[in-house]
């Protein structure tokens, strides 16, 4: 009984460390909170490239030789391309595009012109926007569709008219899915951008449909038989070569900033138990001298921790997505992809923190003389 009587005091001395705790648990959150931020941004950026490369409605990439992503390429694919290829049996449907970087700026607001990637694409064939936003696909020389983050950076809605390089433009189409964060796609009329890229005769690309039940290897071997100097390629090869050379840049700074944001908000919850645990040395040492069980001890602390810890993962976990609803309706230039297997991770990493964060004082503290536990 007296033992139990202990370890209900503890309890209540935990209980009365509201401001404490209160710390603890915001201090929990907030890094919670910069951990699955820095992780969805990340992750909406692989997710882009994804988006687009590849879209189910494609199954097969065709590029020139030597070219096997969208995001570097220079070589260019002769006119009568789409035509053979949608001659090849097994072939549904073409999408020849080019891709090219384009400047785009306002032409009533003076804010600063943005270089995008335009991709010109014939109406309604393959290679389009992945989602449309608002409005739809441009089907007309002096048309264009933006991404969102790049409409917002230009201050720029639906109906208003953009210059792209020089020439006027009206924006019928916001899109989604297409924002590389240094740079998004402006989706414009195949022509048109083969004209303002100074090669009417060209394509960059053709996105390839199958027909349904065809054997994706043998139409391959067609296509190859067909064309030369070509790379041929699956949708899924497609998006890794497309990831690659993405991560190639930005990539491996993000994973190291997410790295060391998790490093650091692993050693401030160890910091911010340890304060909480120390705050009770008194009690414990003399809780301990009264008949207060060691091993209860030793449990309820690191409990306290770890439930502090999943409150605080918790709270963190749906402050980032609802921060992810505030910047997508406000200022959507950064894109935020959640995943629950990254709150799983963050819990996990969290939860261990704080519990060997408890247990290391309570073991020191079981070694201590009551009076000891005392003195500053």
């Amino acid at each position: 009984m007296p033992r139990i009587g202990a370890t209900i005091m503890l309890w209540r001395s935990l209980r009365g460390r509201t401001l404490r705790v209160a710390i603890t648990g915001a201090g929990i959150t907030l890094t919670s909170l910069l951990v699955l931020v820095l992780t969805a941004a990340h992750r909406s950026l692989v997710e882009s490239v994804r988006d687009y490369a590849g879209q189910p409605t494609i199954d097969l990439w065709v590029a020139p030789e030597g070219t096997d992503n969208l995001i570097r390429s220079s070589g260019l694919l002769p006119s009568w391309t789409d035509d053979s290829i949608m001659a090849t049996p097994g072939v549904a449907a073409v999408g020849p595009l080019v891709r090219g970087f384009l400047t785009v700026s306002s032409a009533t607001n003076s804010g600063r012109p943005l270089t995008l990637m335009g991709i010109g694409i014939k109406p309604n064939a393959l290679g389009g926007p992945p989602t449309l936003r608002a409005g739809r696909n441009p089907t007309g020389a002096e048309e264009t569709a933006l991404d969102r983050a790049a409409a917002y950076r230009l201050n720029v809605g639906l109906d208003d008219t953009v210059l792209v390089n020089g020439t006027p433009k009206v924006v019928v189409g916001l899109t989604s899915g297409t924002n590389l964060l240094a740079t998004q796609f402006a989706f414009f009329d195949l022509d048109a951008v083969r004209l303002s890229l100074g090669m009417p005769e060209r394509y960059s690309f053709v996105a390839v449909q199958l027909e349904p039940g065809a054997d994706r290897s043998i139409v391959i071997q067609r296509l190859a038989s067909r064309l030369h100097h070509v790379e041929i390629m699956t949708r899924d090869s497609f998006v890794a070569n497309n990831v690659r050379e993405v991560a190639a840049g930005i990539l491996p700074v993000m994973r190291l900033v997410g790295l060391l944001g998790i490093t650091v908000a692993a050693v401030l919850v160890v910091l911010l138990i340890q304060g909480m645990v120390e705050e009770l040395r008194g009690e414990i040492a003399v809780l301990l001298a009264v008949g207060a069980s060691a091993g209860s001890l030793g449990i309820l602390l690191p409990l306290r921790a770890g439930v502090l810890a999943v409150a605080g993962v918790a709270a963190g976990s749906a402050a980032a997505r609802l921060l992810a609803l505030i910047l997508d309706r406000v200022a959507p230039t950064v894109a935020l992809s959640f995943a629950w297997d990254d709150d799983l991770r963050i819990l996990g990493i969290f939860v261990a923190a704080a519990v060997l964060a408890a247990a290391i004082p309570v073991a020191r503290l079981r070694r201590l003389d009551p009076l000891e536990a005392f003195r500053p």
